[in-house]
């Protein structure tokens, strides 16, 4: 009989087990061996001299303020912990229908378009270089600015199989902010010639922050607001619409979202504070918020930015009516405006609220009011396909979007009006 390889090979495996099963305890002795007791050694119990060494007391860092050796703090140990929960609106609050559910939680009635009293100041305040002025900005916030940081990675829809390389520049972030505040230091230079006490009325912050709560329809609701840049005036906004409007706005009816709430897109969260804050404190001189400008970030539609620039002119509204009336104001002896302008790297928003009441336990009597002017897009960027961004080409700029943007900022100012006729100019193609 003749074995095959296979066969003839031994099972080290089952040898192996059957070996460690065998020889693989190791038999340690319980007694002291004699010659160690001859010979006078001193045994040592492993156990017992353990527990000799074990530390009685914890070890303390001598510099308890250390951050690597802190002990993470618990929620409920927060000095703004409260049992009850409340909704939060934030800068990352994202309503799902938009504007339909913000004006809800607003009460106000939307309008499209420019108010009548900002669209009478379109044109008025001129420069006759601000058009070569503006697309200079474009190009420094775009092209002309030497940060090289590594860019996220390209894909496009159209062309899903092309693989782009990696690149460095300019990041969206970075250009959106740059944009920004360069358009509304233009927005000083132009106006200084036409309102002598520019530098005194207005006052510009950076990252404020505005805190403040409401009850809507028994359900506590608290904001928080922040804004890349705000402008405060030392006089508050004239109302956007009048009397007759605010009168006529009884009538109106809101969108219906039953059975779902408003505030279903609102976060529930236990820190929270029953308080309302401005950002300034007492004897500022420009306290009333002018105008609010935001950047957008976020791959939001239209309708979901617009409603946080909304509740964001409401939260500054409302914080601003608590300081002047008290906390348990409804009835507002006169209407509050703030005006806010949000924008991504080619497109801007203008937003318009004004404040009629603070009764929001029904949708009954006068509503709030807010203007819509949306998708105001100031250039185009066009990128030609499976090119890098240094390629990128910049075309169809829009005179018309920062005219509207000036009109805003000039609202509520005194202009002088004999030098706007006389230096007043067409604009530039």
């Amino acid at each position: 009989m003749r074995f095959t390889s296979v066969l003839y090979k031994i099972n080290f495996g089952r040898h192996f087990k059957d070996t460690w099963k065998t020889k693989g305890v190791l038999k340690v002795p319980r007694e002291i061996p004699k010659w160690m007791i001859d010979r006078g050694i001193d045994i040592i119990d492993p156990v017992q001299q353990k527990r000799k060494l074990e530390v009685t007391e914890p070890w303390v860092h001598p510099n308890p303020r250390d951050p690597i050796w802190g002990v993470p703090e618990k929620l409920m140990d927060h000095a703004d912990w409260h049992e009850d929960q409340v909704h939060m609106f934030g800068n990352e609050t994202c309503l799902l229908l938009g504007v339909k559910q913000a004006v809800i939680l607003a009460k106000a009635q939307e309008f499209e378009g420019l108010p009548p009293s900002v669209q009478k100041l379109v044109g008025r305040v001129e420069q006759k270089d601000q058009d070569e002025l503006v697309q200079r900005i474009i190009m420094q916030a775009n092209v002309w600015n030497p940060a090289e940081d590594r860019l996220p990675k390209r894909m496009d829809r159209q062309d899903v199989g092309w693989n782009y390389k990696a690149e460095w520049g300019i990041k969206s972030s970075d250009t959106m902010k740059m944009l920004l505040n360069n358009l509304v230091r233009l927005c000083f230079m132009v106006t200084s010639p036409h309102c002598p006490t520019l530098l005194h009325d207005r006052k510009m912050s950076r990252g404020h922050y505005t805190y403040t709560h409401y009850n809507f329809r028994d359900t506590p609701l608290h904001i928080q607001a922040w804004a890349e840049l705000a402008t405060w005036s030392r006089q508050p906004l004239k109302p956007f619409a009048g009397q007759d409007v605010i009168d006529n706005t009884v009538n109106h009816k809101f969108p219906d979202m039953f059975p779902i709430a408003p505030t279903i897109d609102i976060k529930k969260q236990n820190v929270h504070q029953n308080a309302n804050k401005t950002g300034w404190k007492d004897g500022f001189g420009s306290p009333h918020t002018h105008t609010l400008y935001l950047v957008n970030l976020n791959k939001w539609g239209t309708s979901q930015r617009n409603s946080r620039a909304l509740m964001f002119c409401m939260a500054h509204s409302i914080a601003q009516a608590k300081e002047l009336y008290g906390n348990d104001v409804t009835t507002l002896p006169q209407p509050i405006c703030v005006q806010c302008l949000h924008s991504d790297i080619t497109t801007f928003h203008l937003a318009f609220f004004q404040l009629n009441t603070l009764d929001f336990k029904n949708d009954d009597g006068i509503k709030n009011l807010v203007w819509f002017d949306s998708n105001n897009q100031l250039y185009k960027k066009i990128s030609p396909p499976r090119k890098l961004f240094k390629s990128t080409k910049y075309d169809d700029y829009n005179h018309e979007v920062f005219r509207k943007i000036l009109a805003m900022f000039v609202n509520g100012l005194s202009l002088k009006e004999e030098e706007i006729s006389q230096q007043r100019v067409a604009p530039t193609s």
